[in-house]
């Protein structure tokens, strides 16, 4: 099966599985929740009886905003403008890769580990609805193909957790040690491609440990293996010979989220503007995007499915009806 066929029939997989993406950024949402109150709460108490009410009810003070943030700390120092923007995502990936998410904000820290945890109890679900026949497909098999798979799952995100935290280490040695190694090098632009290269690096080797966690999962649903070390060790082997297939799949689609975020970026209204139509424009857009993001999640893990299933010869299940 060539690139062409995987990518659509997961952006196929995807699309019919909208009711999955639904619910899933619906629980998300519910996730989310805790800590916009929580950030409510501090910004209400913070602002008091004092006249801020007012000037708040304009475009936002940044003076007022640099004085709570100066003195807010956990997940409060989170409220910013960029919340409600698609600089959201650049910032998020900034706190992620230098490690500032894990040293400076911990509540979200652990909110993240949470939601990952949930996804994890999710993708077996959404993996039997992908991969599975069609009357074995709902609601009811959803959840019951997700706790039956969450506990071998959760074992092999625990080991891919000690990858990624190895790999995370070896960034904080790898970049302090290019710095000083490229010190006395005048040129900017030798530099800057040194620490793209290292970045580089850096970035495959999740990307490898993402792709084998997919495929170890894929071929737990579809082979119904209980040993997750067995299933790591068959992922990793199917990544290892089949390198260009399994890759490229990941590398289209992740370029069609990064599509979908720059498309996001220019057409994402911000809070500039005074009044209360700007900002629940710009949440609409913003949970809109969440969802799309979803759905390109879900085609991803069928697009990886098609692939596993096409390299040890089985026959592609029905698609997905929640």
């Amino acid at each position: 099966m060539n690139l062409f066929k995987a990518i659509g029939g997961g952006l196929a997989l995807g699309l019919r599985s909208w009711r999955i993406a639904l619910l899933l950024w619906l629980m998300g949402l519910l996730f989310a929740l805790p800590a916009a109150v929580f950030i409510e709460e501090a910004v209400h108490e913070f602002i008091g009886s004092s006249l801020a009410h007012e000037t708040l009810r304009g475009p936002m003070d940044l003076a007022w905003l640099e004085e709570f943030l100066d003195q807010a700390g956990g997940m409060s120092s989170t409220f910013e403008p960029s919340r409600l923007s698609p600089a959201a995502v650049i910032d998020n990936l900034e706190l992620w890769f230098s490690g500032d998410l894990f040293k400076e904000n911990s509540g979200l820290a652990a909110l993240g580990i949470l939601f990952g945890l949930f996804w994890t109890l999710m993708s077996g679900g959404v993996l039997a609805q992908l991969t599975g026949p069609e009357n074995h497909q709902g609601l009811a098999p959803f959840l019951a193909a997700s706790s039956r798979y969450f506990f071998r799952f959760l074992r092999l995100v625990l080991v891919a957790g000690l990858a990624y935290y190895g790999i995370y280490r070896f960034s904080t040695w790898l970049f302090p040690r290019l710095e000083q190694a490229t010190r006395d090098v005048t040129v900017e632009g030798t530099v800057l491609a040194y620490n793209l290269i290292a970045a580089a690096i850096v970035v495959l080797l999740l990307i490898l440990v993402k792709v084998v966690v997919d495929y170890a999962k894929i071929g737990t649903v579809i082979e119904e293996r209980r040993s997750m070390s067995i299933a790591g060790w068959r992922a990793v082997q199917l990544v290892v010979t089949h390198p260009i297939r399994t890759l490229s799949v990941y590398f289209s689609m992740g370029l069609l989220g990064l599509l979908l975020t720059t498309v996001y970026f220019f057409l994402a209204p911000g809070v500039a503007a005074s009044g209360l139509g700007p900002m629940v424009l710009a949440l609409v857009v913003g949970q809109l995007y969440l969802l799309l993001r979803w759905m390109v999640r879900i085609s991803l893990l069928g697009a990886e499915s098609i692939v596993f299933q096409s390299i040890h010869g089985y026959r592609r299940q029905g698609a997905s009806r929640l």
